[in-house]
């Protein structure tokens, strides 16, 4: 309300609240308290206790510490769980007891797991069941209204997280495309060059081959015609030897053939 102050912490889904106040300096001593009630509660020595000993144990001695009485606190206990898109942040009622915030709290996160309906169903039973202090239990068609009117105000968030999804979807779509268009190209221009490579080696190999086949046949001709002037000339000799007046012969002396008695 107008002009007054509360005190508040959270921890472990926990919220703890204090007495309202119409005095700051008091609101921040409440506030101390309270903090230090967060801090013992962690405290090593405590670690094995459950959490509502150990709320228990660090709010008698913060207020040990800091000389306040219970009925000047006077704290008070509500629970939270995200319910995501679903209805962001849902809190429990207020209550005075400590037990009863950490029974919601445990039953909210459980309900939690098993989806919107069920934590539905678990927060609207919370919220219809009485509790001491001054919060007041819900009606069941108006814990329904609450949960409704929850549900409703993340309805536009839901509609942009759709929206949201599935352009991640279709981008995610078309840059697979891309990618796979990109490694086929890739890939294709890969098999080209290494066919133009291919071919290049097998024309060098056949102009090698055609370069050995011209060499061994201009080899073969030139031994082909030595060997053919080589018969002509023994020919041509026979000839003359046959033509040959007897008692000369035809002798090549100092590279001139001329007859010699004989």
């Amino acid at each position: 309300r107008p002009g007054a102050f509360q005190a508040t912490v959270c921890f472990s889904k926990l919220l703890v609240r204090s007495a309202t106040t119409q005095c700051p300096s008091i609101a921040k001593k409440l506030h101390l308290a309270l903090a230090r009630i967060r801090e013992l509660a962690f405290e090593a020595g405590h670690a094995e206790s459950s959490l509502e000993e150990r709320v228990l144990v660090a709010k008698k001695l913060a207020l040990a510490e800091l000389g306040l009485l219970e009925e000047e606190l006077r704290p008070s206990y509500a629970t939270f769980v995200s319910s995501g898109l679903y209805a962001g942040t849902i809190e429990s009622p207020t209550t005075t007891s400590l037990g009863q915030a950490i029974d919601w709290r445990q039953r909210l996160s459980a309900a939690r797991e098993q989806g919107w309906s069920e934590l539905r169903s678990t927060w609207e039973k919370v919220l219809c069941e009485s509790r001491p202090g001054a919060s007041m239990a819900l009606t069941a068609s108006q814990a329904r209204m609450r949960s409704e009117k929850a549900w409703q105000r993340y309805s536009e968030r839901r509609s942009r997280l759709v929206v949201k999804s599935k352009e991640r979807a279709e981008n995610k779509i078309r840059t697979s495309h891309w990618k796979l268009e990109r490694r086929a190209k890739l890939e294709s221009e890969a098999a080209q060059h290494k066919a133009m490579r291919r071919a290049a080696r097998s024309r060098a190999l056949l102009s090698r081959a055609a370069a050995e086949v011209s060499r061994l046949l201009e080899r073969s001709q030139r031994s082909v015609d030595a060997r053919a002037n080589q018969l002509r000339q023994t020919e041509m000799n026979r000839r003359r030897q046959l033509q040959t007046p007897k008692g000369l012969q035809l002798q090549t002396l100092q590279g001139h053939q001329q007859f010699v008695l004989v």
